[in-house]
């Protein structure tokens, strides 16, 4: 099984929002969501959960592509420095901030909805996470980890019977196989682990901007009038890295519950030539002008 690729360090770039403070606590969901999980977990068998785990990861890796081709584009416009000094004074300035801005929210609320709601019934990484490490989940572990284990069988001769010492041979390696992917198993159960760590400790920046701002408008009275409510949300660093750490749970938990060595490699970079052939399509010389008979 092909190795998970490395993400590269974020390039540092100013935001223009003020960072938040701390997270809350571990894979906590609210406590009616915790009992409705509770009663439907119960309800279904380890299998059903792996079905159930199965499907949710398909669909959250759609719509983490859709994600990414929105971050990409939005990368441009928050760091080509050419690009914001050519529209930077020019009739389009205003349209560029407005479409930035609209980028900002709709991929500020794109990370959070992807990362931190914990409804049973939301294909997130918290949920998804959550399902697999919480504490009375040994039977569904158990069950995870005995079927990314099943060796891929050594193709024998197809023109003849193969002797007793080739299958002894055989099912050596197998069994030397079984135990290398148990050992990738249990170690991409501790990079899932880590991965929600970080997640965690930014929770607080996402969740209070999406909520009080974007996703909602919290309005309160300071002195003689009614302002808006402060919501400070992630630095441009914060959203980066969150980008990077969603790709890289999204490749580990399609790993152990699909046993698919998944790169979303090749959707961040045709996103990133879209993006720029946007721009550069955007920025190019006008049609001339149709002259009147």
């Amino acid at each position: 099984m092909a190795t998970l690729a490395k993400r590269s360090k974020p390039i540092r770039f100013a935001w223009p929002l003020d960072p938040g403070p701390g997270g809350y606590g571990r894979y906590a969901p609210t406590p009616a969501a915790k009992q409705q999980t509770k009663r439907s977990n119960l309800q279904m068998s380890s299998d059903q959960q792996i079905e159930k785990l199965k499907g949710h990861i398909q669909i959250f890796s759609d719509e983490l592509q859709a994600l990414i081709q929105s971050f990409e584009l939005l990368r441009v416009m928050a760091e080509d420095q050419k690009l914001i000094k050519r529209i930077s004074g020019t009739k389009r300035a205003r349209g560029f901030s407005v479409n930035r801005w609209s980028l900002i929210q709709g991929c500020i609320l794109g990370i959070t909805k992807l990362t931190y709601d914990s409804q049973p019934q939301t294909p997130t990484v918290k949920r998804l996470i959550g399902d697999i490490l919480k504490p009375e989940a040994d039977d569904l572990r158990d069950k995870l980890k005995a079927l990314f284990a099943v060796p891929i069988k050594a193709s024998l001769p197809f023109d003849r019977t193969p002797t007793a010492e080739e299958l002894a041979i055989g099912e050596e390696i197998d069994k030397q196989e079984a135990e290398r992917l148990k050992q990738d198993f249990d170690r991409y159960l501790s990079e899932i682990e880590q991965e929600w760590k970080w997640f965690e400790k930014h929770q607080n920046k996402f969740k209070s901007l999406r909520d009080q701002r974007l996703a909602h408008l919290d309005v309160a009275k300071a002195g003689q009038k009614y302002e808006i409510k402060k919501a400070p949300g992630p630095e441009w660093r914060t959203v980066k890295e969150a980008m990077e750490h969603l790709i890289n749970t999204g490749e580990l938990l399609l790993t152990i519950l699909c046993k698919e060595s998944h790169s979303f490699d090749q959707a961040v970079e045709l996103s990133r030539r879209d993006a720029r052939d946007y721009w550069e399509f955007k920025s190019g010389p006008r049609a001339p002008k149709a002259r009147l008979a």
